[in-house]
């Protein structure tokens, strides 16, 4: 399917014509920025769902350093599709939301793209957009080290995507134990966090227990846990 996907996007994007490489400070065409704020915490839709989370992921990665590992979180508008060169890797990076095709929550290049068809059904919560866009700011920081997660998803091979997926689990883990170190989340959040992981697994993620026990590595034993799961130095303490 990701590469049935793949070839799809790149069909539509010849079709349409590709997206060129994008302004440094500007979203890409077709696509709507989502501003951080934890104002809209509290709120029964996706957007506002995506702005706490944008808003609580963007505190985490400033307190560790990384703030600009993230530069937008984005929604993917109908019918758009963009594919450049990414900054950040040798690879590719891109969306999709054009009729039945559409890439959904992913990130590549500094941005973490959410395609509404396809990722309401995950970001259903305050806590649930928190948990999975701090996971997605976990494959900015392996871009950062030397991986291409997009590239390694395209490619459909389960075995190199599993660590790169379950340390950013577990990413997920550091980040949500932080925020109720911090009081700006109550301990029960956990509890959501861990169905959230539960209820999303696949071959290449890992089955749900697989990942409720990669955020609970980074839970308990911080990013450490992390980089050992990912077999590599990428996740700041």
């Amino acid at each position: 399917m990701r590469k049935v996907l793949a070839g799809a996007m790149l069909t539509a994007a010849l079709l349409l014509g590709a997206v060129p490489a994008q302004p440094a400070q500007a979203s890409p065409w077709g696509t709507v920025r989502i501003q951080p704020s934890t104002a809209a915490c509290g709120g029964t839709d996706l957007v506002r769902y995506a702005r706490c989370g944008a808003a609580f992921t963007e505190r985490f990665l400033r307190n560790r350093g990384v703030g600009g590992v993230v530069r937008e979180t984005v929604l993917v508008q109908q019918p758009s599709v963009g594919v450049w060169p990414s900054s950040t890797t040798d690879g590719i990076c891109g969306f999709a939301r054009v009729g039945p095709i559409g890439l959904g929550l992913h990130h590549c290049d500094r941005l973490t793209f959410i395609e509404p068809r396809r990722d309401a059904k995950i970001l259903t919560s305050d806590v649930r957009a928190i948990t999975a866009l701090v996971h997605e700011s976990g494959h900015g920081l392996q871009e950062r080290a030397g991986f291409d997660p997009v590239a390694v998803t395209l490619s459909g091979d389960n075995r190199r995507l599993f660590p790169l997926e379950q340390s950013a689990d577990c990413w997920s883990g550091v980040g949500i134990a932080w925020f109720v170190s911090q009081r700006m989340l109550p301990s029960a959040v956990v509890r959501e966090s861990r169905n959230l992981f539960r209820e999303i697994g696949d071959p290449g993620h890992g089955a749900g227990e697989q990942r409720v026990a990669a955020f609970d590595a980074g839970l308990h034993r911080g990013a450490a846990a992390c980089d050992t799961i990912l077999g590599a130095r990428a996740f700041p303490r």
